[in-house]
């Protein structure tokens, strides 16, 4: 087999020996560029343990074209032969050690949150990405509706996510990775999202948005919790003016502490939790698209702070008016109640082993009882059976109730 862009050529080293149930085979590629399967020295290994359950006989012909077609799938011979080796998809491999602890402690120091800025991130051309990005009329992607969301969309399908795009989130999903990405961060074990749940490409258009919120900590799916955020922006000359700049906040705070300017190469890494405040408020302009690559990773055990729970938190809304403001009204309560209850659900987990003050447990209870008067005067008050001063009063009993049974709590747990 040969072409002139993916030459190959069997060699048979066994046949002449007759013996054709162990027969082996040697692969040679001509005239062709490779790019690196697995960590260097384990290429071999990785493909054979990613693709092959090798027995003798029937499987052994199958056993020498999956490695091929792992080689296929990473765009291995897809360019002309060159004197160098390829490069990777990103530069994180050539950092030393000095620099990565270094790195440690800006991450650590950073505010308003643990974050590092990564500038010129990307090894390969502007030209060979953009190239493959999909259009924004690409039938792969998702789209959002939502004001918090405008004009953002997003494919979370690795199936029909395009070359090179998938390699680099393969290779950012890669033991070498993680490694560098737990130096970094000082969170060890750190484990990728194979389903890319809320991640992958990400690309909003002119006007388009995202407010300022805090993530989602527990991944139901799999039972993690989500740790770092690592989002790789793919776009040329972009400056400030083009909107979309990624605003870091501290806490409810209306204007954000740290800009990042989304350019082609820039790689922003932070902790997310429920500190972790995020967004672009400011519209990407018009004529511009903001591309990038999202990827989240989480760890199987629970931080030791509590970081959030299922929901992701906004925390700008616009100026609802009418019933909406209403309705924005209570969203708001029990976005809060809903919180608390994730709090006091995080203390009272026996495996953290954490210490309960009274106060705590006083505050948390009554939030959890806050919950249960507004609960219960609500469904009153959508029946009927009770008015404003009805339902004023249930959560006001309630709430003390819950006070009391979180002083309770906290003096069993003290004792």
């Amino acid at each position: 087999m040969s072409s002139d862009r993916r030459a190959r050529y069997i060699q048979h080293l066994k046949d002449e020996l007759g013996n054709r149930s162990n027969a082996s085979s040697e692969i040679e590629y001509t005239g062709t560029r490779g790019w690196l399967v697995g960590d260097e020295g384990h290429g071999i290994a990785t493909a054979v343990g990613k693709y092959c359950v090798c027995k003798p006989g029937a499987n052994a012909r199958e056993a020498l074209k999956l490695p091929a077609r792992w080689v296929d799938d990473h765009r291995a011979m897809a360019a002309p032969a060159t004197a160098e080796v390829s490069p990777r998809y990103f530069r994180f491999d050539a950092m030393s050690e000095p620099e990565r602890v270094r790195m440690r402690k800006t991450f650590a120091a950073a505010e308003p949150f643990p974050h590092i800025v990564v500038e010129n991130s990307v090894a390969i051309p502007a030209a060979e990405v953009l190239e493959a990005y999909p259009p924004p009329d690409w039938p792969g992607w998702s789209r959002f509706r939502d004001a918090y969301q405008a004009e953002k969309r997003t494919c979370d399908d690795i199936d029909r996510i395009p070359a090179p795009l998938r390699g680099m989130i393969e290779e950012l999903h890669a033991p070498a990775f993680l490694r560098f990405l737990e130096q970094v961060t000082g969170i060890e074990r750190l484990l990728p999202d194979p389903y890319l749940e809320g991640a992958g490409l990400h690309c909003s258009g002119p006007g388009g948005v995202l407010a300022p919120h805090t993530d989602f900590h527990y991944y139901t799916r799999l039972g993690l919790y989500r740790r770092v955020n690592v989002i790789v922006y793919l776009n040329p000359d972009w400056k400030e003016s083009d909107g979309g700049c990624l605003e870091l906040y501290r806490g409810d705070a209306e204007a954000s502490e740290r800009t990042v300017v989304p350019r082609f190469g820039t790689c922003a890494i932070f902790r997310t939790d429920d500190r972790s405040v995020h967004g672009f408020p400011r519209a990407v302009a018009e004529g511009r698209w903001r591309r990038s690559i999202a990827l989240y990773y989480y760890t199987a055990a629970e931080a030791e702070e509590f970081s959030g729970d299922t929901t992701t938190y906004w925390r700008q809304h616009g100026n609802p008016q009418g019933t909406a403001r209403l309705r924005m009204m209570l969203y708001r309560i029990f976005l809060r109640c809903s919180s608390g209850f994730s709090r006091l659900a995080h203390r009272l987990n026996p495996t953290l082993a954490l210490a309960i003050s009274p106060r705590l447990g006083a505050k948390l209870g009554g939030v959890a009882g806050l919950a249960a008067g507004l609960g219960l005067g609500g469904a009153l008050a959508a029946l009927g059976l009770a008015g404003l001063g009805a339902w004023a009063v249930a959560t006001l009993g309630s709430a003390l109730l819950g006070a009391g049974l979180g002083a309770e709590i906290a003096r069993r747990s003290s004792s």
